[in-house]
């Protein structure tokens, strides 16, 4: 879908935020609609992939954006469309971002405690007292 504007006499639009029909479009820099998730300016965009191309919202969790970070494939954590920062449950495990970026290998602090994530960026908790389930994960006492 091209948008274009009759303000600027037909002229196709780059790079901007467009509304049309009702609804709230983003023109990539080929002048077309954009559709999926989107990060513009750093922040998470749901376009749908059902050929609407309208903003559905903001986006949420473990999404590919290298244009935030390249780091750990490109892949960067978010939170009602802005990067995150904390610990956050996904496919099994705990692991730690900062501004969604993955942390790999380091200590971290949260809740009053530390704690160590290995080379994979993840360690494993056991219910609220936060336990060892694996040696990957070593807590500490503040």
């Amino acid at each position: 879908m091209v948008l274009a504007s009759m303000s600027d006499n037909l002229t196709t639009q780059e790079s901007k935020w467009e509304t049309a029909w009702g609804m709230k479009y983003y023109v990539g820099t080929d002048g077309r609609a954009v559709q999926g998730i989107q990060i513009i300016d750093g922040q998470a965009y749901d376009f749908g992939t059902n050929g609407t191309f309208n903003l559905k919202g903001t986006a949420s969790g473990y999404l590919y954006s290298p244009s935030l970070s390249t780091a750990n494939g490109g892949y960067n954590w978010f939170e009602n469309g802005k990067p995150y920062t904390g610990f956050r449950y996904y496919m099994g495990t705990y692991y730690w971002f900062v501004n969604g970026v993955r942390q790999n290998a380091g200590w971290r602090e949260a809740w009053g405690m530390k704690y160590y994530t290995d080379a994979s960026g993840f360690c494993f908790f056991k219910s609220m007292f936060f336990f060892i389930l694996l040696v990957t994960c070593t807590l500490l006492s503040v």
